[in-house]
């Protein structure tokens, strides 16, 4: 039995045991009624507490490694597809960062296809310090080609771990 269940009980004998005994004078009335109100507030406490505890367990759902990986491998991706590589820098290792700036990383994208979708497919983990995730990238190149107008291939990029977050370990 829960403590609340076993508190409502006692409170609810307490009143019926308090309402019978006084159940002439004023003033057992107005005990039986503070005892009511008692127990009504305490059962509706209990009952929203409980809800937002269950709540809060069930959002915080721990995630392993790999999705932690196939979370942050498709947000960068996403900047990319937008070109937004200021926002796809930000994924790149700290030490990547420190000897590379921004204009340098942007200059290193190409211009020789557009980026329409990426998708991370796989994630395998080496190590709780190591990923390597397998992306689907779709482009249309901007010449043209032989084979359609959007190509599909695949890239491996590493994922390693510094600071309980998750980087791309970007070549310098």
């Amino acid at each position: 039995m829960s403590y609340v269940y076993v508190l409502a009980r006692s409170i609810r004998k307490n009143m019926n045991h308090r309402i019978h005994r006084n159940l002439n004078s004023a003033s057992g009335a107005a005990h039986a009624l503070l005892l009511a109100l008692a127990l009504a507030v305490a059962g509706c406490a209990a009952q929203q507490g409980g809800q937002a505890a269950s709540d809060a367990a069930a959002s915080v759902v721990a995630q392993t490694p790999e999705q932690l990986v196939a979370a942050r491998a498709n947000a960068r991706w996403k900047a990319l597809v937008a070109r937004d590589f200021q926002a796809a820098y930000g994924f790149a290792s700290p030490g990547y960062r420190a000897l590379t700036s921004v204009e340098g990383y942007t200059s290193r994208r190409g211009t020789a296809v557009k980026w329409i979708g990426a998708q991370a497919v796989k994630v395998e983990c080496s190590s709780a310090e190591r990923c390597v995730a397998t992306v689907r990238i779709q482009a249309q190149p901007f010449l043209g080609t032989r084979f359609g107008d959007t190509i599909t291939t695949h890239v491996e990029e590493t994922w390693v771990r510094e600071s309980d977050q998750w980087w791309i370990a970007e070549r310098l």
